[in-house]
């Protein structure tokens, strides 16, 4: 069973230098999406495959190879068998990527590879429809965001690191540009999922994101350790509760009630082990300051 960090965002928002932080941490293995569709970009750009040109570039998807490596803490991107990791941030790429994003075949088909590439393991997973589109159902989600001034400024210092010669004002014209393609798609749009957890990190430092995403992961992890295969009647019951916290149901004493009864009857039929039936009484009963006991 795989464990899934997905974390989502505007470009520039940071997500890539996170996600590989929180990655190393907490042991999940990183897998950088928005590389994907730079790859399939340069692969166009190369060929001299234009956007409206779509039986092309089906035919392309079909035979590009991409593959991540990471060597000496060091993480390449491969197109056929070709280390491209410098060349899919360059400005040509930068230019078309989002419009190749949109493509519907080519979203289709790199959500299709992403989900592949995850299967069986532990990852962290940063783009822009992680936890709306390619895995609704991640234990963890994040929404991180900023500012389009502060990742205009982040995307400058990452490009000069890196070699790369773009102004701070075309930049910032090019993150714009890529928020509103992304907001107003049609195709898997940039949104916030409702159960993510939302992160400004505009005035924040690089570590102070970090540890606030890896405190969200460890919360995350002893969640799908307890409530993960729930009897039916038990999870309906937890639901029904949390809806009412969220409505101030006048039925929440009634739905207090029922949960309580529920986690006693699923341990006292050993559904649910002693460490469950604790967790989920101190999470949700137990644990709030608006319910005395």
């Amino acid at each position: 069973m795989s464990f899934i960090v997905a974390i989502d965002g505007p470009a520039g928002a940071g997500k890539g230098t996170i996600t590989k932080l929180v990655g190393e941490r907490m042991k999940l293995s990183n897998i950088d999406t928005g590389a994907t569709y730079r790859c399939v970009t340069l692969a166009m750009i190369k060929q001299g495959i234009k956007l409206e040109e779509k039986e092309k570039i089906l035919s392309l998807l079909n035979k590009i190879d991409i593959e991540f490596q990471t060597k000496d803490g060091i993480d390449y991107v491969y197109l056929n068998g070709e280390d491209v990791s410098k060349e899919i941030r360059s400005k040509d790429v930068n230019e078309l990527v989002s419009q190749v994003s949109h493509i519907p075949e080519v979203r289709k088909n790199m959500a299709d590879f992403q989900r592949k590439l995850a299967e069986g393991r532990n990852v962290i997973m940063e783009g822009r429809d992680i936890g709306t589109n390619v895995f609704p159902n991640a234990n963890l989600k994040i929404y991180l965001d900023a500012t389009p001034e502060e990742r205009a400024n982040r995307r400058l210092k990452q490009n000069e690191e890196q070699g790369i010669n773009i102004p701070y004002e075309e930049i910032l014209e090019n993150i714009k540009f890529r928020d509103h393609n992304d907001l107003t798609s049609t195709v898997a749009p940039l949104k916030r999922a409702e159960d993510a957890v939302y992160i400004d990190s505009t005035n924040m430092t690089i570590p102070e994101v970090v540890d606030k995403i890896v405190e969200e992961v460890e919360r995350a992890k002893v969640e799908s350790l307890y409530e993960v295969g729930l009897p039916k009647y038990l999870q309906h019951d937890i639901d029904q509760f949390k809806k009412g916290l969220e409505t101030e149901d006048h039925l929440l004493d009634c739905y207090f009630d029922e949960l309580y009864g529920s986690i006693n009857s699923a341990y006292y039929s050993n559904e649910i082990s002693k460490k469950q039936a604790d967790y989920l009484r101190f999470k949700y009963l137990f644990n709030r300051e608006d319910k005395e006991i």
